[in-house]
């Protein structure tokens, strides 16, 4: 049986914790993942994660509070460099932060503008 999805606009009760929960469910599946690619093709776990910590940083943060302070902002794309102070940090480690900066991109969401 095919699945079909339905599109529509979630309210706030509905993708505050969505968004929020991310987090957990990363930290379920990072922990579980091998740790590098055998054939060296794909990203370390780490390295994913740290990606994801970057982007959320540098490019969620950023644009979403240049947004609250402006109206129509226009940005250039932006990819994160990957030579990061954090290189040496545990998965543990990139965890908690990703975990922390989903926190507060949720809060910046969530804030009124």
């Amino acid at each position: 049986m095919a699945c079909r999805a339905t599109w529509r606009t979630l309210t706030r009760s509905e993708w505050q914790p969505r968004l929020g929960a991310l987090s957990g469910r990363l930290a379920e599946v990072a922990r579980r993942a091998p740790d590098g690619d055998p054939a060296g093709e794909a990203w370390p776990t780490r390295t994913i994660v740290l990606h994801l910590l970057l982007v959320e940083e540098v490019v969620w943060q950023a644009r979403l509070r240049e947004m609250a302070a402006r109206a129509n902002p226009v940005w250039a794309w932006t990819e994160p460099d990957l030579i990061d102070r954090r290189a040496e940090w545990s998965l543990e480690e990139f965890l908690g932060a990703f975990a922390s900066r989903r926190r507060e991109t949720v809060d910046l969401l969530a804030s009124p503008r």
